[in-house]
């Protein structure tokens, strides 16, 4: 098939799908057509699912529990682990924090005592503007089949305002840590 006969394909078959309750969710597309429709009817189709679905219910399938994307969640997870910095936005419920984190000199941590120095630092300013950062380099590696590590490497700039107005500049190389190999795991070395 080509690209257009691909895309037609796919929007009827997801279609059908629908129609049995069946979905398939896609968390960070997006992906080529002709790789979402191989793998629905080479991959999705050869699962096993329960015949009876609850009325009102459906099957849904993640395309990245079957064909992880550890670039992207380490994307992802960098971006979501900064944006929680630059609001100053960290506490117990907080998912972009380990409950065990390794400092850069190989120091262990709690969460709890992390999320204490981390707070004593967000108590000295009123607030971050300015801020900026860009990811430059990602990679992961997986010492175990199931389960890895991935960085990402970058830079970032804000300016730390004091209650008086003093505005201090922050900047300077990132390197976080995170899991790999899990989706949504997040686990970072500050």
């Amino acid at each position: 098939m080509n690209p257009v006969e691909i895309t037609a394909a796919l929007k009827k078959i997801t279609a059908l799908m629908e129609q049995q309750g069946v979905c398939l969710d896609i968390c960070q597309g997006p992906y080529p057509d002709d790789i979402i429709y191989t793998f629905i009817t080479e991959e999705l189709f050869s699962q096993e699912i329960q015949k009876e679905i609850l009325p009102g219910g459906a099957w849904h399938f993640i395309y990245e529990e079957f064909h992880p994307n550890d670039k992207r969640d380490i994307e992802k997870n960098t971006h979501e682990f900064l944006l929680h910095w630059f609001s100053r936005d960290f506490n117990e419920f907080c998912s972009g924090l380990a409950y065990e984190i390794l400092t850069a000199d190989d120091r262990r941590l709690s969460r709890d005592a992390v999320l204490k120095k981390m707070n004593l630092f967000f108590d000295a300013f009123e607030t971050f503007t300015d801020d900026g950062y860009n990811i430059d380099e990602i990679h992961f590696e997986f010492p175990e089949p199931e389960h890895g590590l991935g960085h990402a490497e970058g830079r970032l700039k804000y300016d730390a305002v004091m209650e008086n107005g003093r505005s201090y500049i922050m900047k300077g190389p990132i390197n976080c840590t995170c899991s790999a190999g899990i989706i949504f795991g997040r686990y970072f070395i500050l």
